[in-house]
């Protein structure tokens, strides 16, 4: 049975929760890449890292995946699928990372909830969320951060230039990466 067949047999509301994670990972890596390049915060972060490190975020045991992947001092989205990540963020299934995704459930207790596991260094996913809730604070509506985050950040001086680039960038961007 190839995959589009397996695919059709899937309930409208698997396949809604299936396009609706692709398409916040996409949203997700993209913006990664955007803000990685301009804000200084995350900058100071992604120092530390060693070059080509790479982070993929994605669902199992075959659901959407994405991943960057360190270069100089920003992150270069690459598209879909794992590309051989030494660090993985990997939700159980597709509910729990609908509910990640769509700020309904935060990162950090989806793994307290045991919804999420993580393969590869401990060390490097703390740095590499610390990196991604960098990125959300430019994403996600205060709203949003608010119930998700224990400590939500707010945007300051600089970080309103680094939302309005983002803001005037990320579509045309999803639109490139869209086939990555």
């Amino acid at each position: 049975m190839d995959e589009s067949s397996g695919i059709k047999n899937l309930s409208l509301g698997f396949r809604t929760k299936r396009s609706v994670v692709r398409t916040s990972l996409l949203a997700l890596g993209t913006a990664f890449e955007i803000v990685s390049k301009s804000c200084p915060e995350l900058q100071a972060e992604l120092s530390g890292w060693e070059e080509g490190r790479t982070v993929s975020m994605g669902v199992l045991p075959d659901g959407p995946a994405m991943a960057v992947r360190k270069e100089s001092n920003h992150v270069n989205y690459l598209g879909q699928g794992e590309h051989a990540a030494t660090l993985k963020f990997l939700f159980k299934n597709m509910d729990s990372a609908f509910l990640v995704l769509t700020g309904q459930l935060g990162s950090d207790q989806s793994f307290a909830e045991h919804r999420a596991i993580v393969h590869g260094s401990l060390d490097q996913a703390m740095q590499a969320n610390r990196a991604l809730a960098m990125v959300q604070k430019f994403l996600m509506p205060g709203l949003i951060l608010k119930k998700t985050m224990k400590r939500p950040p707010k945007l300051r001086g600089q970080d309103w230039a680094v939302y309005a680039k983002l803001m005037l960038t990320l579509t045309p961007a999803l639109l490139i990466n869209w086939s990555k």
